[in-house]
């Protein structure tokens, strides 16, 4: 795990601070040459990384501060995406990578880590900064010459990939003790029995993440160890909640609420905008979608009817279901790390997407589709575009499910279909949705 800049946890659980200036290789296959893990320092911005995570012909670069994710050679900025057997798309606000070779890269690109999972079948194989597979934290401080390293700074510099010798920064370096407020608030995560993490401490040594809160310089930065931990717990099997000050969503007026808190928004601050959202089932009716459904002037026509009833500065997303491999099940389409757009940059969330014969589960993709992060007291607007008749056998969730859902997010839903609705007259009042 890389938590931060410079904080980092091996396989085996061994915890360290350093920060370079140069690429260093954290992980790589030594047997079968499988994989690589590159962390590449840049020079601008003091402490600014780029993950690299090689899979042989192809480079995913993860820049977590720009939110910036690549596929190399062609420098693909589109998610989801399948690449033969490694899949790369977002879910919550992670970043996923996994790949059929038996590891995975999961980066929080809001709290600024990433874990990096391989298999069983790579133990004793692997070597780097991130130590070695083999379940011995006393011999992950071993060096690319095959010696074991007790000095921190040798060991780092052993596997650095510049030619020229890389000098250190010197890692968390403070002139002066946490504040009152930073040791309150790391002593709630880690120390206290009411924490919503204390069920996980006889699991996972939360001392470490606890030395690194208390590094942290204000209550926002503090977040990045609780979470942290809170995903080594999840590995482990034993999920914890986040602790309820770092669940926080943007108000209006450049405000934040956490988990918990109350907002009245009286009428004159309300937002007149829109969070709109596509979601098209990815089958052979919605193949060529942009073009085939004429999205275009769809798109123009909705921003002049919103614009007339003065509402602006709308957004669009798009969510795709029931395609072929990565597109079975619900993604929602992400470029430059931005899941709603504009109208303009909008038609390029419909393309590359691939058509195929998956699921026809309607209602889990509107549930998904109800979980994207929306700003706050906007408008919620769903268009729906199936292929597939609503067959309540295809579905994991019935009628009053999705109600609740629509109901309880004031979200409005259009369902635009190629075939007539044929109802029983008897149910049409509470089973027709849209």
């Amino acid at each position: 795990m890389i938590v931060g800049s410079q904080h980092f946890v091996t396989f085996d659980q061994r915890h360290y601070d350093f920060k370079g200036q140069c690429s260093y290789l954290l992980a790589n296959d030594f047997v079968g040459n499988e994989f690589s893990l590159v962390l590449n320092y840049e020079s601008e911005i003091k402490g600014h990384y780029t993950l690299l995570l090689i899979l042989g012909s192809e480079t995913i670069s993860i820049d977590l501060l720009r939110k910036d994710v690549r596929v190399f050679p062609d420098s693909i900025k589109q998610m989801p995406l399948q690449l033969n057997d490694t899949v790369i798309y977002y879910e919550n606000e992670l970043l996923i990578v996994e790949s059929e070779r038996g590891l995975s890269l999961i980066c929080n690109m809001n709290f600024q880590y990433c874990t990096f999972h391989v298999s069983g079948w790579y133990f004793g194989k692997t070597a780097g900064l991130l130590g070695t597979l083999d379940n011995e934290p006393i011999n992950d401080m071993l060096s690319s010459n095959g010696y074991l390293e007790p000095d921190l700074y040798k060991f780092t510099e052993s596997w650095s990939l510049n030619e020229n010798s890389c000098s250190a920064y010197p890692s968390y370096q403070r002139k002066s003790s946490p504040s009152a407020q930073i040791v309150e608030i790391c002593d709630s995560y880690f120390k206290h029995k009411t924490s919503s993490l204390f069920t996980c401490f006889s699991v996972i040594n939360p001392s470490p993440y606890y030395d690194l809160c208390l590094k942290q310089s204000n209550k926002n930065e503090t977040c990045t160890s609780a979470t942290a931990y809170t995903e080594m717990c999840s590995i482990e099997n034993l999920p914890v909640r986040t602790p309820t000050n770092c669940v926080r969503c943007h108000a209006v007026n450049n405000t934040e609420i956490t988990e918990g808190d109350f907002l009245n928004i009286n009428s004159s601050h309300v937002p007149s905008s829109a969070d709109i959202v596509f979601i098209v089932e990815a089958k052979r009716c919605n193949e060529n979608f942009a073009e085939k459904k004429n999205v275009h002037t769809l798109l123009t026509m909705m921003v002049k009817e919103l614009h007339d009833v003065g509402m602006t500065n709308n957004k669009f997303s798009a969510v795709f279901f029931g395609g072929s491999g990565l597109f079975d099940e619900p993604h929602s389409v992400v470029i430059n790390g931005q899941v709603f757009a504009s109208p303009t940059l909008f038609l390029q969330f419909l393309s590359n997407i691939q058509i195929g014969d998956g699921n026809s589960d309607v209602f889990n993709a509107i549930r998904f589709a109800s979980k994207l992060r929306f700003r706050t007291a906007h408008s919620i607007i769903f268009i729906l575009f199936p292929c597939s008749d609503c067959d309540p056998s295809n579905m994991m969730l019935d009628y009053s499910v999705i109600n609740h859902i629509i109901t309880e997010k004031s979200i409005k839903l259009h369902v635009l279909m190629d075939k007539p609705f044929i109802l029983d007259k008897s149910r049409a009042g509470s089973s027709l949705f849209g």
